[in-house]
C-alpha cells in the first residue's frame, strides 16, 4: 500500500480565501482589496463591497451590476448606476482589484481606483461636483474606513485578498541637514520633512501624477 499526502489546493489561487457574507474584515488605508469572480454581462450579477468605521456605520459603498452594460455604483454619491469607464473584459474568469484612499488627509478627499484584470474600470476622486446628485455623501465617505464586509446582497465575489499599500519611501539629505518627523492620525502615517535652506538645500517638489512627493535636495554648483 502506499501512502500519498493530500496536498493543500486552493481553488482560489494562492493568497486568495473563500468570501463569508457579512463578516467584517479589517482592513488599512490604501489597501486593495481583490476579488475574483466568474459573472458575466447581462447575469444581473451583484459585486458589492462594503467599507465601515470603526462605530461599523458605513463608510462608503462600491457596487457593480452586471448588466448588458456593465456599471458602478458609489452608494452616497451617484444616484444611479453608472457606466464602468472601461470595457469588461470577456473572459468568465475576472480579477477586480478595488483601492479606496485618501489623497488629502486634511480635508478627508477619498479616490477610487478600480482594475478588472487589469483594465481600468474606474479612477474617480470623490468631490462635490462628481457626487452632485446627493447632499450627504460626505456623511459616509469622509468616515475613516476600518474594515469593509461583503454583504447578503454580493452575489459575483467568490474569493478575496487583501494587499497592503507599499510605504513611501524617501531618499534623504544627511541628517545634518534634514529630519523627517512622523506620527501616526489614526491609521495614517503622517511626516514633516525639515531642510536646511540656509546650507544650501532646499524643498523639492516632484508630481508623480498619483501624488506629490517633497524631498530635500543639495542645490548644484555647491
Amino acid at each position: 500500500t502506499i501512502f500519498i499526502p493530500r496536498q493543500n489546493h486552493n481553488p482560489g489561487g494562492v493568497g486568495f480565501t473563500l468570501v463569508t457574507r457579512d463578516t467584517p474584515l479589517p482592513v488599512l488605508v490604501g489597501m486593495t482589496v481583490h476579488i475574483k469572480t466568474l459573472s458575466k454581462s447581462g447575469s444581473g450579477d451583484v459585486l458589492h463591497l462594503k467599507y465601515l468605521s470603526s462605530k461599523e456605520k458605513p463608510a462608503g459603498d462600491f457596487m457593480v451590476l452586471f448588466s448588458d452594460t456593465p456599471s458602478y455604483n458609489l452608494e452616497g454619491c451617484t444616484a444611479a448606476w453608472v457606466p464602468l469607464s472601461g470595457d469588461l473584459p470577456a473572459e468568465a474568469a475576472k480579477t477586480w482589484s478595488i483601492k479606496r484612499s485618501v489623497v488629502n488627509i486634511y480635508n478627508k478627499v477619498v479616490k477610487m481606483e478600480v482594475t478588472c484584470n487589469e483594465v481600468v474600470m474606474l479612477n474617480l476622486t470623490l468631490s462635490d461636483t462628481e457626487c452632485g446628485n446627493t447632499a450627504d455623501w460626505r456623511s459616509q465617505w469622509e468616515r475613516e474606513a476600518v474594515a469593509v464586509v461583503f454583504p447578503g446582497d454580493d452575489t459575483a465575489a467568490n474569493f478575496y485578498q487583501l494587499e497592503e499599500e507599499e510605504p513611501c519611501s524617501l531618499i534623504l539629505t544627511p541628517l545634518k541637514y534634514s529630519t523627517l518627523d512622523c506620527e501616526m492620525v489614526g491609521q495614517i502615517k503622517t511626516c514633516t520633512l525639515t531642510c536646511d535652506t540656509d546650507n544650501g538645500y532646499y524643498f523639492n517638489n516632484h508630481d508623480t501624477g498619483d501624488s506629490l512627493v517633497q524631498t530635500c535636495d543639495r542645490k548644484t554648483g555647491l
